[in-house]
């Protein structure tokens, strides 16, 4: 008798963690594509600076022929040597023009360190998202038990930015006169409002169960 393993197999094929199969899939894509970017974008930005480096070098070695050719004549009309005078600068520079090349050509590009940016916020701006959707149902359903029946449903207006950007912004209001601006960028959410004494503040949450918590004291106190 073969024993079944569809229990076992299952989970793993649809869900992994937070996400679904099909929104890892997704993600493995973009991420792909983000590492293409930077490697293009960083060759763009080596060959230009290489280049700006040999531009540098070739206006270097055309200064110090000039002054090769000035300090032999002068020698020509002097009982003296000396003609090594003005040599000695043009080689430090030189010295500073390779270094310079080699660090152009040595530094890598930042693929890890910009995939795991974009994929920190890809997750975090999904599951605030979902948060988004249940404060709007829980608190179309605090007004209706509420004996305030004038507060305004939740509004949210995301600023129109490219999927590939490292940040992700949007303004919440909570009422007319609250608004916050929320931004989503290295695995942290940062919320920045006028509190309702005047003052300014800024908060940050690592999590989107923290950024709930607090968006759902605010809208209690405005019930209140």
């Amino acid at each position: 008798m073969t024993p079944s393993t569809t229990a076992t197999t299952t989970p793993s094929t649809t869900e992994s963690g937070s996400q679904t199969a099909d929104q890892l899939h997704i993600l493995c894509r973009l991420l792909l594509l983000q590492a293409q970017y930077v490697y293009h974008n960083h060759r763009q930005e080596q060959t230009i600076l290489l280049e700006k480096i040999d531009k540098e070098e070739h206006e270097l070695n055309k200064s110090n022929t000039r002054m090769d050719y000035s300090v032999v004549g002068r020698g020509r009309n002097r009982s003296g040597g000396g003609s090594s005078s003005g040599s000695g600068g043009g080689g430090n520079r030189g010295g500073v023009s390779s270094a310079m090349r080699n660090y152009v050509e040595m530094k890598p590009p930042p693929i890890l360190q910009s995939c795991v940016a974009l994929g920190s916020k890809f997750i975090l701006e999904r599951k605030v998202r979902k948060v988004l959707k249940h404060l709007a149902i829980w608190k179309q359903k605090k007004i209706q038990n509420s004996t305030n029946q004038n507060q305004n449903n939740l509004k949210v207006e995301w600023l129109s930015l490219s999927t590939f950007d490292l940040s992700s912004q949007f303004t919440l209001s909570l009422d007319e006169d609250y608004t916050m601006d929320v931004n989503i960028c290295n695995g942290k959410i940062s919320v920045s409002s006028f509190a309702m004494d005047g003052t300014f503040r800024v908060v940050y949450y690592r999590s989107s169960e923290e950024f709930e918590l607090f968006v759902k004291n605010e809208m209690l106190r405005l019930l209140d």
